[in-house]
């Protein structure tokens, strides 16, 4: 059964601020293709290991703060060289070096295209990271996408951050993650002192960066009776309280588009899965090894009758001159004695001149007509093989003289504007 296993990382803040980060408990969680979730928990990405060799697909979830999403106008222009063109578009834009970031635009519709935008660097770190778990098909996502907004709604997702051993005490951060049907993801990460009333300052950040008057705030298990009951004292917003979960983060889609480990390496990129075609593979292996064996078999009985006609000739040809060797060719060297033979009591054989002659002009009447004859600048004859010059050689229709000679156990060739006539081996009539 297909299945993914997805992996919550923490923000580049707190990695940043951890020691070897990389070896530290992260949230997953395993599921199906339907998603719904088989196993979840925490564990190091050593430990994971054997989980990510077993799934179809390993994804990455970046941190919302991690991951900017953008919705800009372009100019119409292939999809490749927007690509290309996106630094110098969104250059005055950023707070960072475009150089250091990486971008993962959307095709455009209406001349809108809606992008992420990553720092490279801390991909580069995301990828090394997760080389440990030697994953078939290893893919990187913002956790954002991961949300299912409906209709008009907003989905927020608020998450309380690992502690950081490094900093106050009285602060912790919080990541925030907001997603709108239509609109463009959005994220901000939050350091708040633990005496402040959290729900409060939630609810008012949301409201500056959400114009959505209908909230579904998820939150952990523990928050969860202070956001609802802070909910119930408000009157402009139509807030729904739910405990955020896996099923919850990963409801969404996630597009390929927004693989941002795509422009790391190739290993982030889908490969062939071979585990899923390998009986095909199999099967195709097979029935091409046996029409080999049958092909091989063919060759085999084949050259096996060859060479009992060969010695099956050459036994012939012993028997008839025990005294004379064999060359490579008994075939050649029987014609040649039975065309011998032939002069000898006065016979002609099809390697005469005359007999060559009379055979090409016939043809050369059949084919070329009367007074055929006056076409030819020379004919000679020499190694059994006549030479025919035309004056023409375009008047001759060399197919149709090649055809009519193989009927006399004649072969006929041009070279150099000459045509060579030879009598075939085998072909006395």
């Amino acid at each position: 059964m297909a299945s993914t296993l997805y992996i919550q990382l923490p923000s580049r803040a707190m990695a940043d601020a951890t020691e070897f980060w990389e070896k530290e408990n992260f949230s997953f969680c395993l599921a199906s293709a339907e998603k719904n979730i088989l196993q979840q928990g925490r564990d190091s990405l050593a430990r994971l290991a054997e989980l990510a060799a077993g799934a179809h697909q390993v994804n990455l979830l970046l941190a919302p703060s991690d991951v900017n999403f953008l919705k800009i106008k372009v100019p119409p222009m292939p999809f490749a060289k927007l690509k290309l063109a996106l630094p110098n578009l969104l250059e005055e834009q950023l707070l960072n070096d475009v150089a250091d970031l990486a971008f993962f635009p959307m095709v455009p519709v209406d001349q809108e295209c809606e992008l992420a935008v990553v720092s490279q660097s801390w991909l580069s770190r995301v990828f090394q990271a997760a080389a440990i778990l030697n994953a078939r098909r290893l893919s990187a996502f913002p956790l954002t996408l991961g949300l299912q907004a409906q209709d008009d709604t907003c989905v927020v997702l608020c998450e309380k951050g690992e502690k950081n051993p490094n900093s106050d005490d009285n602060y912790e951060q919080i990541e925030l993650a907001l997603k709108t049907q239509g609109a463009p993801a959005q994220a901000l990460s939050l350091r708040v002192a633990q005496s402040t009333l959290l729900p409060e300052t939630v609810m008012n950040t949301v409201s500056l960066l959400s114009a959505s008057k209908k909230i579904q705030l998820l939150v952990d298990a523990a928050s969860r009776a202070s956001f609802e009951a802070y909910a119930q004292t408000q009157t402009g917003f139509e807030i729904e309280v739910k405990t955020s979960d896996w099923r919850a983060k990963i409801a969404g889609v996630f597009h390929a588009n927004f693989d941002v480990l795509a422009s790391i390496s190739q290993s982030g990129k889908a490969s062939f899965d071979w585990p899923r075609w390998r009986w095909t593979v199999l099967l195709g292996s097979l029935i091409l090894m046996l029409a080999l064996g049958a092909l091989n078999w063919r060759w085999w009985v084949m050259h096996r009758e060859y060479r009992g006609l060969d010695s099956a000739i050459a036994a012939t040809y012993k028997s008839h001159f025990p005294n004379e060797s064999i060359g490579r060719e008994p075939l050649l060297l029987i014609q040649q004695k039975i065309n011998r033979s032939k002069k000898y009591v006065g016979q002609s054989s099809n390697d005469d001149f005359l007999v060559m002659s009379a055979q090409f002009g016939m043809v050369m009447d059949q084919v070329l007509g009367v007074q055929a004859a006056s076409r030819l600048e020379t004919v000679e004859y020499r190694d059994h093989t006549l030479f025919i010059k035309p004056k023409n050689f375009s008047e001759f229709p060399l197919d149709r003289f090649r055809n009519a000679l193989k009927e006399r156990s004649l072969s006929l060739e041009s070279k150099d504007g000459v045509l060579v006539v030879t009598p075939e081996v085998g072909g006395v009539k």
